[in-house]
């Protein structure tokens, strides 16, 4: 979520965002994204306790292999749905620090779980 908030430091992307969601609830300042960040956290780690079993390897690549689903879902789903409004540079930087976020957090959610 950390490389999320640095990219939405961007000028660009944080003007583009503004504009085209001016009523978005979510808003750039750090108090929100870390409530927001610690929410789905939350309820990301939980999806992880449901589905983990059915998960093949080690922590870490349950973990990956988790992110990397949570990525097909929440960020192909983000992007196909922003195509269309998003210039270019935004996409590309979306869906290249979004697969990290997500391969990041899913190998942070398995190494946490495992140890649990």
């Amino acid at each position: 979520m950390l490389l999320n908030y640095l990219v939405s430091l961007i000028p660009l992307t944080q003007n583009w965002y503004s504009e085209t969601f001016p009523y978005s609830i979510m808003s750039f300042d750090p108090t929100s994204i870390l409530i927001s960040s610690f929410i789905s956290g939350f309820l990301i780690g939980g999806v992880y306790s449901v589905v983990h079993t059915s998960l093949k390897g080690t922590a870490a690549v349950k973990g990956l292999k988790f992110g990397f689903l949570i990525w097909l879902i929440i960020g192909v789903a983000w992007l196909v749905t922003t195509i269309d409004l998003t210039p270019m540079v935004i996409w590309v930087l979306d869906f290249v620090v979004g697969l990290f976020t997500y391969l990041i957090l899913g190998l942070v959610i398995g190494s946490v779980y495992d140890r649990a």
